[in-house]
């Protein structure tokens, strides 16, 4: 008898510490991570799945304060093995509007309990790259595609890093949309950093570097040739002297009584008559 009283307290203990153990390697509820946005008109369901598998989804107007927006939980499980109906950081995950084939927006899910905006299939009313959402929180016209009248779309000057509604992001006096001469939202050989301030010595809008005539107006063409005066073998006034030419000696190529002597004051007699 003495015996029974002993064993049993100690079948008790380890009954006991068996049970503690799987509490202890119990898994510990990962924090969600959140997806959202505004959706299109018509969205009536959202889903994300990953590997065809839907994780999550989201029936629009079933949260009354989140108005228009969709809200994606997305469920974590980073500890092996992996819970079904879960996610991990890295995962590459696709977003479908009431169950159409396409995919509405793909992207790889964020690290454990993080928020991520992604809009999805929205208007984008002046066709400039921009979805009148982005260009509300801009504050950018949603139907103008040039906001700020530099020349380059709004779009291209979102994704490009230039600010949609200053023509001259960098503040030199050179317009974001001729630094940029062929207004993709890229630095391409023969062009300025519409970021970087770049100097203008004779206050033409065209940067030192680039400038075909320091100290003289680029801008100005005589004869509407599309090449500046400075460096136009033409002779825009008729007077007998090219436009380079009358650049050159400080003489007004689009004036044909304004004459270059060249260092024969005869000659200007000659012409005179």
């Amino acid at each position: 008898m003495k015996v029974k009283k002993i064993v049993w307290p100690a079948l008790w203990i380890l009954l006991s510490l068996c049970v503690s153990t799987q509490v202890l390697y119990a898994k510990i509820p990962e924090p969600d991570n959140i997806i959202y946005g505004v959706a299109r008109e018509d969205a009536a369901v959202i889903t994300l799945e990953i590997g065809g598998e839907q994780i999550a989804s989201y029936t629009m107007g079933s949260t009354p304060n989140a108005g228009n927006y969709y809200i994606l939980r997305v469920p974590m499980d980073s500890v092996d093995p992996q819970e079904p109906g879960t996610a991990r950081p890295g995962d590459a995950a696709d977003i479908f509007i009431n169950g159409e084939a396409l995919v509405s927006a793909s992207l790889a899910i964020g690290s454990k309990g993080s928020i991520t905006k992604l809009h999805l299939a929205i208007s984008d009313r002046d066709n400039d790259g921009l979805t009148d959402v982005i260009e509300d929180e801009e504050g950018t016209d949603p139907d103008n595609p040039d906001s700020d009248g530099d020349g380059i779309l709004d779009g291209v000057e979102y994704s490009g890093g230039t600010d949609p509604n200053n023509p001259d992001t960098d503040g030199d006096g050179i317009p974001d949309g001729v630094e940029d001469s062929n207004q993709n939202g890229q630095v391409d050989p023969g062009e300025t950093d519409p970021l970087t301030p770049d100097p203008d010595a004779d206050g033409d809008g065209v940067a030192d570097s680039l400038d075909v005539c320091p100290g003289y107006d680029d801008n100005l063409d005589a004869d509407g040739d599309g090449i500046a005066n400075c460096i136009d073998g033409d002779d825009s006034d008729g007077d007998g002297f090219s436009d380079a030419d009358e650049v050159a000696c400080g003489s007004d190529p689009a004036d044909s009584e304004s004459r270059c002597s060249v260092g024969f004051p005869w000659l200007m007699l000659l012409l005179e008559d």
